[in-house]
């Protein structure tokens, strides 16, 4: 019988959620996913030390965050040697609500790929979806840019970059989870009780009834459990203990999100700026969640530039 993962990817394209290039020489995958978080894990190891001391060197007379870029890029098309598809690169969230400072940075970044040899259509721009992150994509998707948009935690944040025809939004599973978790501790969340399930099937559902391009990458899971729940869902990104596992473990799994059979109760959502906040603050869990995502990747950010200034 085949391996989980081998059937998984019948039915969704799985993505590496991981920075770690050794990864990549076990097991084979079509894309990978990326952020400050997991590119600051992976700096310890020789890898990254051989690309942070290249980078000091080569850009010695530039400024740090023209070298926390060229690292981003660096890593980008190390991970791109290793697989056919594409590698998402983070805009730095402390850019988070500047429209005009995402856009730069994205455009500096694709120049750098692109300087280097590297395509923009294997280059997916991640950006966080807040309302200026999302008009930032809107812009860029329209000079060609493909862009990821992260921490989705609301129907709005879908509905509002469906509008804006991103290419991929990547709802976080796991993390919509831990807050209910944190505030209802004795609740069973366990199967199709997970929120974060339910959230990325409602959002499924809502794009293909409504016949949007926008892809659904879920991301941040905490079981595999919440990964069979989300069978058939465009897009899955994967940490790599989940991947070895699914890869280690035999079985059939059945197709729970099917493009051919959706369904919402959800009118179709164009919200005005206005709109998409009040909705989003009238989500405790969804705007706490959203701002401690942003912020955790704007420490992890300021860590690697302290790593490069040293």
């Amino acid at each position: 019988m085949a391996s989980k993962l081998s059937h998984l990817a019948k039915m969704s394209r799985i993505s590496a959620d991981t920075a770690d290039l050794s990864f990549f020489n076990d097991i084979s995958l079509h894309d990978a996913t990326t952020n400050p978080s997991l590119v600051l894990a992976s700096a310890e190891t020789e890898a990254y030390q051989n690309i942070i001391a290249k980078v000091k060197k080569d850009y010695s007379n530039e400024t740090i965050q023209s070298q926390a870029e060229a690292v981003l890029i660096s890593v980008g098309q190390k991970i791109l040697e290793k697989i056919p598809g594409q590698v998402s690169t983070e805009i730095d969230a402390r850019l988070s609500f500047d429209t005009r400072g995402t856009i730069d940075q994205a455009l500096r970044l694709i120049n750098g790929y692109e300087k280097n040899g590297t395509p923009r259509e294997r280059v997916l721009i991640k950006i966080a979806a807040t309302w200026q992150g999302i008009e930032a994509a809107k812009q860029l998707e329209a000079k060609g840019i493909m862009t990821n948009l992260t921490l989705i935690f609301h129907l709005v944040q879908a509905a509002a970059c469906a509008e804006a025809q991103v290419t991929i939004i990547s709802p976080f599973v796991g993390r919509i989870l831990d807050w209910y978790q944190a505030n209802e501790p004795d609740r069973d969340w366990r199967g199709k009780q997970d929120p974060g399930v339910a959230s990325v099937s409602q959002i499924f559902h809502y794009l293909k009834f409504y016949n949007y391009k926008t892809k659904v990458l879920a991301a941040s899971f905490r079981n595999t459990d919440e990964i069979e729940q989300l069978a058939g869902c465009d897009l899955l990104t994967l940490a790599p203990k989940f991947i070895q596992t699914l890869n280690n473990e035999e079985g059939h799994l059945v197709q729970i999100l099917n493009e051919a059979q959706v369904t919402t109760n959800m009118s179709q959502l164009k919200p005005t700026e206005a709109e998409f906040l009040w909705m989003m603050n009238d989500s405790k869990m969804a705007s706490h969640q959203l701002a401690e995502g942003i912020r955790r990747f704007a420490k992890d950010q300021q860590t690697l530039e302290d790593i490069l200034s040293t």
